[in-house]
């Protein structure tokens, strides 16, 4: 089965090829204009290791440093004279 070569709109007839180059030609201005348009500011690449770009992953580290860094001392349970 071939393209029609025609579509209705609205009780008009249309030929599609000429909707389709309409089309192009809306892409083609929206892309110009988009391509004007000036940044705020610089763009920088953010160097960081993958686990610290994020807030959460720089908050695990955090926790996982504390963690590995405190010793556990079972007699801290039992100050109070073994109460």
């Amino acid at each position: 089965m071939s393209l029609p070569r025609f579509i209705e709109i609205d009780g008009r007839r249309y030929l599609w090829r000429e909707i389709i180059e309409r089309r192009r030609r809306q892409i083609a201005a929206h892309d110009a204009a988009q391509a004007r348009q000036l940044t705020l500011f610089d763009l920088k690449d953010d160097t960081r290791p993958a686990t610290q770009r994020t807030a959460a992953g720089r908050y695990a580290g955090l926790i996982r440093r504390h963690h590995s860094t405190r010793r556990h001392d079972p007699r801290r349970l039992y100050r109070h004279g073994g109460r």
